[in-house]
């Protein structure tokens, strides 16, 4: 018998072939397994933050804190995970200022305040976020996702799952940001009263921001020499990425980069991100 012009036997064979080729691409990270979309399925209204490990089982922040924690988070779109979001997390934790780092996060937010989703879908973005963590051999790596648009509430949500009071932390939450948002957070237009919200978020926040290039130093030390960014200058540390190279990298970038062909994706992706999105093309058509 036949079935669509094809023996049984044959379409059997290449639905196995097919299952066993998916299963593959899962087991190799290739494709964004169930669990993925279970994580960004569980964070709502009611439930702001979920923290899973690289693996994507649950991670509880109060389980494994042995005191007051100093907790790395970079937040972004992540569409995709680029080397120049690995150099930021890793500048950021070799700055002696700063400190060890108990904690590092990689966040990714369902709602921006000001990005709509468009790209990759969210839980194929976390699945290349795992590929950076894993890439990092880092056990002081998790995945974050939140519903949260804004810093503060990121920083509060985070400080409760801790059990701490954000009005009076002992633990401190360092955002790693470009210079843009920093330029973002200290813009009057997000707030009904910019030195008492901006006072409250720096109760529980510290910013690690990066600066590109002259133009974006030239913005960033316009708005810290403001009245405003005077106030909370000692709650920001000012870094500049390290390698020309990365300076020039960006998700965009990428994108654009697959729609020319990607021969020059293994000079801005990780391998793990680089063998996810070459096997995903359609996320970016």
């Amino acid at each position: 018998s036949s079935c669509f012009g094809m023996p049984r036997r044959t379409i059997r064979v290449l639905l196995l072939v097919a299952c066993i080729t998916l299963w593959r691409q899962m087991s190799a990270g290739l494709v964004a397994p169930p669990a993925w979309q279970a994580v960004i399925d569980s964070v709502d209204d009611s439930r702001s933050l979920a923290l899973v490990d690289a693996e994507g089982k649950p991670f509880s922040l109060a389980a494994s804190a042995t005191g007051p924690c100093k907790i790395a988070v970079l937040d972004s779109s992540f569409n995709p995970p680029t080397l120049a979001h690995e150099r930021l997390l890793q500048m950021s934790d070799n700055t002696a200022s700063l400190g060890r780092f108990h904690f590092k996060i990689l966040m990714l937010a369902k709602s921006n305040a000001d990005k709509a989703i468009f790209g990759a879908q969210l839980h194929d973005r976390l699945a290349m976020m795992r590929e950076m963590a894993l890439a990092q051999k880092d056990d002081r790596m998790v995945l974050g996702v939140t519903s949260c648009a804004l810093f503060v509430d990121k920083a509060r949500a985070l400080l409760q799952m801790l059990s701490e009071n954000p009005e009076d932390p002992a633990s401190v939450v360092y955002f790693i940001v470009g210079s843009d948002t920093l330029v973002r957070i200290f813009n009057p237009k997000y707030y009904k009263n910019p030195e008492t919200e901006l006072g409250e978020f720096f109760k529980m926040a510290h910013l690690i921001s990066f600066d590109r290039d002259a133009e974006s130093i030239a913005l960033t030390r316009e708005k810290l020499d403001s009245p405003l960014g005077k106030l909370f200058a000692d709650k920001i540390t000012l870094l500049q990425l390290d390698d020309p190279h990365l300076q020039d990298i960006s998700s965009t970038m990428v994108r654009k980069g697959l729609s020319d062909g990607g021969q020059q994706l293994a000079e801005m992706l990780l391998p793990g991100v680089e063998a996810y999105v070459r096997q995903n093309r359609h996320l970016y058509e």
